[in-house]
């Protein structure tokens, strides 16, 4: 499928820009120049502890300073329960469900929703956030996140929750938030996997979700292996939920993540892969999860991750 070249915001002249975003329009699509970042402060329910304290983190460290320089409008919101902890499932659900109506609200006033977790069940309120019945999933992850309670070995609610996003699990939870159509497996990429549980694995084999391996990643420019699976998937959705936790990366220089895996692309490989999926998919959300500053030395990973949302906030502009 055809797509436009990678937009930059350097044109020789102001007419070049006005041809720029004429192509753009009249191929269904504009230039994002607005962003809301979306604070979801959680972690296993619990705010502000863990991976919890990742999005006041980037804004600390000057994020929407950052994306200003860059030429966003940026707009920020905080995702806030009401009431102490009750439990998991009740606080997941209600966060959620606050998180898909912010997302709603964003795409209508056509700002590109940017969510800063926080852990990887902000799938469930950012995909019930649009409609994503012919959207596709591209997903990083070291984990496989296909556990369902009936398989995990932990029961670690997390790692359900690329199940629950295809319809293996906890659906009733997902109905309580909103939009809950599964994507369907084969609308689904999930790139960087290397650490699975035992039946996780056997049930990725048997499903019809795509993997990436982290060679193919690492490759991207010398095979076209990576480049095919993206094209294969572009033939079936133009939509997509991005999704990046930051565990898919090699734990040698990001210390603050919660499940160091070896054996990961580098940063500079994953910045590449995004490049190539900006350049193919419309991307209608996405969200950086899994940094735990509690665990961070010298600022590392948060340098890793403000890198990141970087250029997730470029592929806006496609």
């Amino acid at each position: 499928m055809d797509r436009p070249a990678r937009s930059t915001r350097r044109y020789a002249s102001r007419a070049d820009l006005i041809v720029a975003i004429t192509k753009h329009l009249r191929q269904g699509r504009i230039l994002i120049v607005k962003i809301r970042l979306i604070q979801v402060p959680y972690d296993l329910g619990q705010e502000n502890i863990g991976m919890g304290k990742a999005p006041e983190r980037y804004l600390q460290a000057g994020v929407e300073e950052m994306l200003s320089r860059q030429g966003f409008t940026v707009t920020v919101e905080r995702i806030q329960r009401e009431g102490p902890f009750q439990n998991l499932l009740h606080t997941v659900a209600e966060v959620n469900t606050r998180l898909a109506q912010a997302v709603r609200q964003a795409i209508a006033q056509d700002e590109f929703p940017l969510i800063l977790g926080g852990t990887c069940s902000v799938c469930m309120g950012t995909l019930s956030g649009f409609d994503h019945s012919q959207s596709g999933i591209i997903w990083f992850d070291a984990h496989g996140d296909f556990n369902t309670p009936e398989t995990s070995i932990s029961g670690y609610f997390d790692g359900m929750s690329l199940a629950i996003a295809t319809g293996h699990c906890y659906q009733d939870l997902w109905s309580q938030i909103g939009n809950s159509v599964p994507v369907a497996e084969d609308h689904t990429l999930l790139i960087g996997v290397r650490d699975l549980d035992p039946q996780e694995e056997k049930d990725l084999k048997q499903s019809q979700i795509h993997i990436a391996s982290v060679e193919s990643v690492q490759r991207a420019r010398e095979t076209a292996d990576f480049a095919s699976q993206l094209d294969e998937l572009a033939m079936h959705v133009h939509d997509i939920y991005l999704h990046f936790d930051l565990d898919v990366l090699d734990p040698q220089d990001e210390p603050g993540i919660n499940f160091p895996t070896p054996g990961g692309p580098s940063l500079q490989e994953v910045e590449q892969a995004l490049h190539m999926i900006a350049k193919r998919f419309h991307v209608k959300a996405a969200a950086l999860t899994a940094y735990n500053p509690e665990l961070d030395r010298e600022d590392k990973t948060l340098r890793v991750g403000m890198h990141l949302l970087s250029v997730l906030a470029e592929s806006a502009r496609y």
